[in-house]
């Protein structure tokens, strides 16, 4: 038994795999595939939408469907800059105000 519960497990992983890479062409995702494409759960996913604080369409009132621009719209909102970035700022700022004050 505990080798069928590991072949169905596997299978479903494939499955779920299957799934996800096959939206790489798709430009619309249905609830189920936004889930998987986000990596959250459907309840996450339902708090999301409820709140409005991603864009989704309910074209026939029921259905909620994404488009995929706008999720990865909504996933790269907030960047968190790496310190590495904050030095490279820095350091061009103080290159641009030490050209002011030193012009040649």
């Amino acid at each position: 038994m505990d080798k069928k519960n590991n072949i169905s497990t596997v299978l479903q992983e494939i499955k779920r795999l299957l799934e996800y890479h096959g939206q790489g062409t798709k430009e619309i995702l249905s609830f189920e595939q936004a889930c998987l494409y986000l990596d959250l759960s459907a309840s996450q996913l339902y708090k999301l939408t409820s709140s409005n604080s991603i864009e989704f369409f309910k074209p026939s009132g029921k259905k909620i469907y994404f488009k995929k621009a706008d999720l990865d719209a909504w996933m790269l909102q907030n960047p968190q800059g790496s310190v590495n970035k904050a030095i490279e700022g820095i350091e061009s700022s103080l290159r641009n105000r030490n050209s002011k004050k030193n012009p040649s």
